[in-house]
């Protein structure tokens, strides 16, 4: 489980980068996101590092647009989020 923080939205949402929503996304779109891409979004520090835009292919169609910023700005502990993905 990998957090990120998608700002490209009005209001700035967790996004959680997980092998079950990974499974999902290849099923159901015939999509992959790369691990250095999951990587690159969640280390983009706005001191340090601009913030990353990604878009989620499936094939030729773009799912998704998303500008994502390191996930410890919105969620600095996701432990509850463990927990709970071992509930679902």
């Amino acid at each position: 489980l990998i957090t990120a923080l998608d700002i490209k939205p009005t209001r700035p949402q967790t996004f959680l980068f997980d092998s079950r929503n990974a499974q999902k996304l290849n099923y159901r779109y015939n999509a992959v996101i790369p691990i250095w891409e999951v990587g690159r979004s969640t280390s983009a520090a706005p001191t340090y590092f601009p913030a990353y835009k990604m878009k989620i292919q499936g094939g030729e169609h773009i799912i998704s647009e998303h500008t994502f910023t390191d996930g410890g700005l919105w969620l600095n502990n996701p432990s509850g989020l463990v927990a709970r993905s071992l509930l679902d």
